[in-house]
C-alpha cells in the first residue's frame, strides 16, 4: 500500500477513504497475476527476511514501465529503492530493451528527486484534469 501513499486517491479528499486501499490491492493482485506487469521484483534483505520492497515492470510504448515501486517506510534510506531501480535497468536489458520509464506526480517531490538521483530525466510533463459531477 506504501507505493501509492501520494497518489491523487490517498491525497484528494473526493476520493472516498476506501478507494485507494482498493485500487492498489487490485493492481498489485494483477501485476503479480501477469495481468499488469510482465514482471514483479521483490527485494529481501536475507533469504527468509519479510519483503522491503517491490517493483512490477511492464512492456510499454517500446519500453520497460516501472508501474509501482514501494519501499517500506521501516527501511527507506538503505538504497533499496535504487537497487529496485537497477533491478530493473537489468531486465529491461535482458528484454532487449534499451530504456524504463516511469510515470509520477509532479506534486510528488520526493519520488521525482528519488528518480533523477537513479538518472531518469523528465520527457514530459502532462497534466491530467479531474470533474467532479456532484
Amino acid at each position: 500500500m506504501q507505493a501509492g501513499h501520494q497518489s491523487r486517491y490517498q491525497t484528494d479528499p473526493r476520493f472516498a477513504p476506501d478507494v485507494y486501499e482498493r485500487l492498489y490491492t487490485r493492481w498489485i493482485e494483477n501485476s503479480v497475476s501477469g495481468q499488469a506487469a510482465r514482471e514483479v521484483l521483490v527485494y529481501r534483505s536475507a533469504l527468509g527476511a519479510p519483503e522491503a520492497g517491490l517493483v512490477t515492470l511492464r512492456l510499454k510504448n517500446g519500453r520497460v514501465d516501472i508501474g509501482l515501486l514501494a519501499v517500506d517506510a521501516h527501511v527507506r534510506g538503505q538504497a533499496i529503492g535504487a537497487r529496485l531501480v537497477a533491478a530493473a535497468q537489468q531486465r529491461a536489458r535482458a528484454w532487449g530493451h534499451a530504456g524504463v520509464q516511469v510515470v509520477t506526480q509532479l506534486s510528488n517531490a520526493g519520488a521525482c528527486r528519488f528518480y533523477e538521483r537513479c538518472g531518469f530525466r523528465a520527457e514530459r510533463v502532462e497534466n491530467i484534469y479531474h470533474l467532479w459531477l456532484d
